[in-house]
Formats: structure tokens, C-alpha cells, sequence
């Protein structure tokens, strides 16, 4: 997926350099990520809650690792850096923004945030993941750069393997 969302970034240059040029990150927009990752685990909390109230099993990302003999800081690149980096150029930096020129920005938001949630293809995740797509959309649109939403997304992702050694 790598080597095709920067292939397909890199032809839709024009939408994308712009986005991770800039920081986003100023004295008024600094804690935005900090919002969306805080609203984001709430809700999370009480939809992985009904998730196991209804009987459905959780998926462990790091037994696959274990098995294979891999180390852990590889799970923790594979994981949370690689699909928060590629996921955000591809949704956020690139479809996001071409959205935005035959749309308004809340349509674009949530057409690719829906998008997200499809690609993850697993129907009791979509829900998850939609919110996800929405919180990631909101922080590139109110920024005007993919970093705080790569940094939140890796950072999500990372929260989800600690949870599973914790556990």
C-alpha cells in the first residue's frame, strides 16, 4: 500500500506538498490533536465495551508478531508508523483535498472518512473507524497540514498495541 499511496501522492502533488510543508502546529492549534485523541478514546471506550457485551472477540495485532519471532519495535512501525503516515497522505492529504474542489470541506470530511472506514473492511469496525476518519479529517482541515493528524493517527495506533501488552 506504501508504494501506492506515494505513487498516487506524488501525481496529486499539488494537493499534498502543501499539507506537509506546513506544521499545523501554532500557539492556537497545538492541542487540537490532544481534543480529538481525547474524544476519540471515549467514544472508543464505550464502543469496544458494547463490541465485548455483544459477544464479539477483539483482535490482537501482536500475537501474529510473537509467532513470527518478530521483534516488538517492528509491530510498533508496522502498525502504528507506516499505516498513520500512508493512511494520512492517501485519505486526509490527497483524497480529502480533491474532495474539497467539487464540495464544501464537511461534505469532503466525511465522504473520506466514510472511505477510511471501508477500507478497513470489517463491518463492526466501521462505526469505529468512521469516527476515526472524522476526528483525522477535522484535524487536516482545521490545521492545514497532515502532521497532526500522522502524529495522532500513530499515536492511536500505538495506544491500541500498549493496551495488548498490558493486557
Amino acid at each position: 500500500m506504501g508504494t501506492v499511496t506515494l505513487g498516487f501522492a506524488a501525481s496529486a502533488g499539488g494537493f499534498v506538498g502543501p499539507s506537509m510543508r506546513r506544521t499545523g502546529f501554532t500557539a492556537s492549534t497545538w492541542w487540537y490533536p490532544l481534543v480529538v485523541l481525547a474524544g476519540m478514546w471515549v467514544f472508543m471506550t464505550g464502543y469496544m465495551k458494547l463490541l465485548t457485551l455483544l459477544g464479539v472477540e477483539s483482535l490482537a495485532y501482536l500475537d501474529s508478531y510473537h509467532e513470527a519471532k518478530w521483534p516488538l519495535w517492528s509491530a510498533f512501525v508496522l502498525v502504528s508508523v507506516c499505516p498513520a503516515f500512508f493512511e494520512e497522505i492517501a485519505f486526509r492529504g490527497v483524497i480529502q483535498s480533491r474532495l474539497q474542489t467539487v464540495m464544501n470541506a464537511r461534505d469532503a470530511i466525511i465522504v473520506q472518512a466514510a472511505m477510511f472506514s471501508v477500507l478497513h473492511m470489517a463491518p463492526l469496525i466501521f462505526v469505529s473507524h468512521f469516527i476515526m476518519g472524522l476526528g483525522f479529517g477535522i484535524l487536516r482541515h482545521k490545521t492545514g497540514s497532515l502532521w497532526p493528524a500522522i502524529l495522532a493517527h500513530m499515536v492511536w495506533n500505538a495506544g491500541v498495541l500498549m493496551e495488548e501488552l498490558v493486557l
